[in-house]
């Protein structure tokens, strides 16, 4: 998209699979249209943009974990 771009070629994409900082560098370059999809109503808000820009459709938690047996409180992370 970014070479693209820059060389004035540009392709329509209707979805695009991103983890969350490609989302967000290319969000504040405006990469992105809004769009209301209806299916997007059934999907819980903090899961998708305000102004229509993105909706997930997978989400990855990211945990920390350690053993308690061998770091204490205070070293956790």
């Amino acid at each position: 998209m970014l070479t693209e771009a820059q060389t004035g070629r540009s392709s329509n994409v209707d979805i695009l699979g991103l983890s969350g900082f490609e989302l967000a560098f290319l969000t504040e370059r405006g990469f992105f249209a809004p769009y209301r999809s209806p299916e997007a109503n059934t999907i819980a808000e903090g899961f998708k943009d305000a102004t229509g820009l993105w909706t997930a459709y997978y989400v990855n938690t990211i945990i920390t974990a350690y053993n308690t047996r061998q770091v204490t409180p205070k070293e956790a992370p």
